[in-house]
């Protein structure tokens, strides 16, 4: 059996949903990386009642490949630290 690498992809929820779902389309759309990867977008994955950033956190870690799309905005207002913030905290980048 094929092993499929999962991969995460991230970006501003508010300003990159388009850049997000073409790296998705990408992978999926094709089929050799269709056979290899698994793409997890955070916003796809339905409300579970659990704290956001958790959830968040879990998925990175259990990701194999972490795609962070940068723009305009990063982080959140008014917070300290950002999941992206968190996530180079886990040594992802």
């Amino acid at each position: 059996m094929i092993k499929k690498f999962k991969v995460f992809v991230s970006g501003n929820q508010k300003e990159l949903k388009e850049e997000r779902l073409a790296v998705e389309e990408a992978i999926l759309g094709t089929a050799i990386l269709r056979k290899f990867f698994d793409v997890f977008i955070f916003e796809e994955l339905p409300a579970k009642g659990k704290p956001p950033v958790l959830t968040y956190l879990k998925e990175v870690d259990g990701s194999d490949i972490y795609i962070g799309i940068i723009g305009n905005e990063y982080g959140t207002k008014g917070k300290r630290w950002s999941f992206a913030h968190r996530n180079g905290d886990l040594g992802v980048f």
